[in-house]
């Protein structure tokens, strides 16, 4: 689960710019590997580093191995997001209560647990719950607007212009950032005071940053992904210099708007790791060399973001792990063809909340009631006995 960042909700169609993205990393160029120059060079055994990697065949034994993967990963984002998480972003919401000041949300506990499931297909996956259309989505930010945010005059207006703008703002982007947008706008709201939320409502997504988000398109996403796609290859082969195949990371998987052309300033780049024998052994180290590498070297204004676990080399598994666009990066030409997929092969998966959805939403919403409230009760415990 990531460290540092939100869940990556996955779930929601493809933008048809993913597939030029795609397209233009299809596959990753044999001649950047340092291949040897002369022909005494090339007679020697090849290093370890940059021996090719056997990708494992889909047999039974395999499906079976990657069912326990995506079952143990699946356990561990669910158990993090509903329980350290989840206090962990309410301890956010409640440094706002304790300014003392009116605020556009009075039944913040309600509030806080019905933003958590916005928009969500009731399905969770290892990124977090999957996010429904963008329909489904609108319709819970409006059910939430309306029964917790105070009835202040013009707050209403300001809060459908802004759902008005998210739904033409970035036309690159994930299903997933068109949530990602309303979802922080409210949890920002509502602990505002009430005067001030349409002002702030009307602050977001507005031409200018349109504007600047779509030149940073047009001039800098590319040159940035070519960069970050150089570094991770250069550092993957420095990494495995003098380590055995079968254990080596032999990819990353580059996941999030830089993925589908929907990046902006600032924009994180959210990396998995794709290992030889699927085990995070080396995880860690990966990360922390790819992180100093980017740092010395690379667009520091464009954070690296990891996972503490990683996959191994099954494209069945990665298709299910993530719904949305990704891109493979990795300095052995076999890694990418064969984890990579097509945007269009990724559209199709359900975005509509079933009956079965909707009862898994009220469920878990009960669930996470009972966490806050055991939490409150021993915060408030602690503090009388003075510790």
């Amino acid at each position: 689960v990531a460290k540092d960042v939100e869940p990556l909700w996955t779930g929601g169609a493809s933008r048809r710019a993913t597939g030029e993205v795609w397209a233009g990393r299809a596959a990753a160029p044999r001649a950047l590997l340092g291949r040897p120059s002369s022909p005494a060079a090339a007679a020697k055994p090849a290093l370890e580093a940059d021996a090719p990697v056997v990708i494992p065949a889909q047999t039974l034994s395999r499906r079976a191995k990657d069912a326990y993967h995506y079952f143990r990963i699946t356990g561990s984002s669910l158990y993090w997001y509903t329980f350290p998480r989840l206090i962990e972003r309410w301890d956010e919401v409640r440094e706002g209560l304790a300014r003392g000041q009116e605020r556009a949300v009075d039944r913040i506990m309600g509030f806080f647990i019905a933003h958590r499931v916005m928009g969500s297909t009731g399905s969770y996956a290892p990124m977090g719950f999957r996010v429904a259309a963008n329909r489904t989505v609108l319709i819970d930010a409006w059910r939430i607007y309306i029964r917790y945010f105070a009835d202040k005059p013009g707050s209403a207006e300001a809060f459908a212009r802004l759902t008005a703008r998210a739904t033409q703002y970035n036309p690159n982007r994930r299903s997933t950032q068109f949530r990602k947008v309303l979802f922080h706008a409210l949890r920002e709201a509502a602990v505002m005071p009430p005067e001030k939320v349409g002002p702030y409502f009307d602050s977001l997504l507005t031409d200018d940053k349109s504007a600047v988000l779509a030149d940073y398109q047009a001039r800098r996403q590319k040159e940035v992904l070519d960069l970050f796609d150089a570094t991770v290859r250069r550092v993957i082969l420095e990494m495995n210099a003098g380590r055995p195949r079968g254990n080596r990371v032999v990819g990353a998987v580059l996941l999030g708007s830089f993925a589908n052309g929907a990046a902006g300033p600032g924009s994180d780049l959210d990396v998995q790791t794709l290992t030889e024998d699927g085990r995070p052994t080396h995880n860690a180290e990966f990360l922390k060399r790819l992180k100093a590498a980017w740092k010395a070297e690379g667009d520091p204004s464009h954070p690296v973001s990891g996972f503490e676990y990683a996959l191994p080399l099954s494209k069945p598994l990665l298709q299910k792990v993530h719904r949305e666009a990704y891109l493979v990066l990795s300095p052995y030409s076999e890694v990418v063809t064969a984890m990579s997929t097509a945007p269009e092969d990724l559209k199709g998966h359900a975005t509509e909340r079933t009956k079965g959805g909707l009862t898994f939403v009220a469920v878990y919403s009960a669930v996470l009631f009972g966490v806050l409230a055991a939490y409150e009760a021993w915060r408030l415990a602690k503090k009388a006995v003075g510790r």
